[in-house]
């Protein structure tokens, strides 16, 4: 890849993710100020729920399939169509376990409001899953800057839905979850016309050995993107289960600000996995960019520590004042988590998934024990702090892996150290 279209692609992909972020964040400020905390908690548990059975029910192939759908080798090599009808199969088989999961798990863990918020519920757990996989398909086939730019629209017109709500008197947990089942359902359509588009040179599935194949390269990405997904969200069914929903909207609101401070690293993991994959990129370009992301995000975390009561106060009303050391804990929590989510992405494109996957599980583990044992000493404070633990030991871990994967590999380029 030459460097000026690699390094344009990056100040797009970081760009159209900042649009997303703000529009999210956007969403969820205001739908947090329309259901109050405890109403905000109970929207956060139905949509960490479906995501985490969304992870499940993509059996892995949404990160597995970016990297066969790039692969330079005839033989790990995996067409569009392939990946396609893969996709649809899972979507398919997703819908009984939603239906499950809405239908008794939600009423269990004190987070049903009505009926139509079930129903929806598993709507959104569907088209989650195949935009997510949609997502992965076009960045396969090399379109970072389009994938983003797409997830950026939806994340516009999941924040319109969000301000009209209130116009037209709906503010119940079914509403909202709504509004992001049609954002979901938009970009799942979308990733699907523009990938096709861009791969018109995969035209042919070449059977069900190839899906058999896709499907058995799934299980490691699954361990590695579920362990992620449990590391970044996991502690909001955690603090579900011990505190009250209440508890799960003032965290929720603080994680939500600082997942935004995180961007500029995600979008430099996300639009490096390709060229990596695909052995098309300079590690001295890869280092460089990971450097310049670690220090806007520190810059732009430190920043958010400081004006952390002034943000709470004029965003989100006095309602949410409680959250104030939350978001300075979690401001300082996303240093680590940058390091660690570069790092990682840089091993799994690099072809060493199953390591990538024990270093996030290590800090599920992590997340697990120590939010129990701090929840019970400090309540819903406790989880921040156990965050700050959590990601301040995978960076670490994530760190030393890269380096000791690049000191026992002899090709260069994309297998140096970062």
């Amino acid at each position: 890849m030459e460097r000026r279209a690699f390094g344009s692609s990056v100040v797009w992909v970081t760009i159209f993710m900042v649009i997303s972020g703000a529009s999210l964040g956007g969403s969820a400020v205001l739908s947090a100020r329309a259901l109050g905390p405890s109403g905000r908690g109970a929207f956060v548990v139905s949509l960490t729920l479906a995501v985490f059975l969304a992870l499940l029910g993509s059996c892995g192939v949404g990160l597995s399939g970016r990297r066969r759908l790039a692969s330079a080798a005839p033989r790990d090599r995996t067409t569009l169509p392939e990946f396609r009808a893969l996709q649809w199969r899972l979507m398919l088989a997703q819908l009984p376990i939603a239906a499950i999961a809405a239908f008794v798990v939600l009423p269990a863990i004190g987070a049903r409001e009505s009926t139509s918020q079930q129903i929806v519920f598993v709507a959104y757990s569907v088209l989650f899953l195949g935009a997510g996989l949609s997502r992965d398909a076009l960045y396969g086939v090399g379109g970072s800057r389009q994938s983003s730019a797409i997830n950026a629209i939806a994340s516009v017109v999941l924040l319109v839905g969000v301000i009209c709500l209130p116009l037209v008197g709906q503010t119940s947990v079914a509403a909202y979850l709504a509004i992001f089942a049609l954002s979901a359902l938009f970009e799942f359509v979308t990733a699907i016309v523009v990938a096709s588009r861009r791969s018109s040179h995969h035209v042919e599935a070449r059977g069900s050995g190839q899906l058999l194949a896709l499907l058995r390269s799934g299980p490691p990405a699954l361990v590695l993107t579920f362990a992620q997904m449990a590391v970044l969200r996991g502690d909001r069914l955690i603090i579900g289960a011990m505190t009250d929903t209440r508890r799960v909207g003032l965290y929720s609101v603080a994680a939500t600000a600082t997942e935004f401070m995180s961007l500029g690293a995600f979008a430099v993991a996300q639009v490096l996995f390709h060229p990596v994959a695909s052995k098309k990129i300079e590690p001295s370009t890869v280092n460089r960019l990971r450097s310049l992301a670690f220090y806007v995000t520190a810059a732009l975390c430190l920043t958010l520590f400081v004006i952390a009561p002034w943000v709470v106060s004029v965003v989100l009303g006095d309602a949410f004042e409680d959250a104030v050391p939350l978001l300075r804990v979690l401001a300082l929590a996303a240093i680590p988590y940058a390091t660690y989510q570069m790092d990682v992405y840089y091993l799994a494109a690099a072809g060493h998934v199953g390591l990538a996957a024990r270093v996030s599980v290590v800090g599920t583990a992590t997340l697990i024990v120590a939010d129990v044992v701090l929840i019970l000493a400090f309540g819903v404070n406790g989880a921040a702090y156990a965050c700050l633990l959590a990601y301040c030991a995978i960076a670490i871990l994530a760190r030393f892996a890269v380096r000791t994967q690049s000191q026992t590999q002899s090709d260069s380029s994309a297998h140096d150290v970062i």
